[in-house]
């Protein structure tokens, strides 16, 4: 592989065994355009296959850091604000294959891991891989995208794979999802 050498893995991030899982299910489901939330093993990952990423991420230093440490025409990163429901300029009328959930840590709705960056990544992507699935908050963060009519392709590692359905539906308001204080 071109790019796992340079990959920043740490106790955080996407393991050695999901980078090479990342790297066969870009290939097997034929993604060439990603929407990553959260730059970093994933990013290189991804560019195994010569996709094209475009890579929100909501903290200026870590953006930073990956602007500097990714030097690859392929990969465009651009910061978004945390926010229940997120609009990124240049972005929101965008569609891709591939939607990849690493951001921002912890979410914007109590209890729901991720909700807004999946949200949405729902609206613009054919699948979409949500990582830490293993943690409470995303396992409660895949159970909205499941009633909204995803559904489930694989679960392995600490990664889940969803498809989307021709039947998605808009996310149901419900008072349990609460903007996080």
């Amino acid at each position: 592989m071109k790019y796992k050498h340079m990959a920043p893995f740490s106790d955080y991030s996407v393991n050695p065994k999901e980078y090479d899982y990342l790297v066969s299910t870009a290939k097997k489901l034929d993604v060439s355009r990603i929407l990553e939330f959260g730059p970093g093993v994933s990013t290189f990952a991804f560019l195994e296959n010569k996709c094209k990423i475009w890579s929100l991420e909501y903290n200026q230093e870590w953006l930073d850091k990956f602007r500097e440490m990714v030097d690859n025409p392929n990969v465009k990163m651009q910061k978004f604000v945390n926010k229940p429901y997120i609009s990124v300029d240049k972005i929101d009328d965008m569609s891709f294959d591939l939607g990849f959930v690493d951001s921002p840590t912890g979410g914007c709705f109590v209890s729901y891991c991720r909700l807004s960056s999946a949200l949405y990544a729902s609206y613009r992507c054919k699948y979409i891989i949500i990582h830490d699935a293993d943690r409470k908050g995303e396992k409660n963060t895949i159970s909205v995208l499941r009633e909204m009519g995803w559904k489930t392709v694989e679960a392995k590692h600490r990664l889940h794979v969803l498809k989307r359905t021709n039947n998605v539906l808009p996310i149901v308001p419900r008072k349990d999802r609460k903007w996080q204080n």
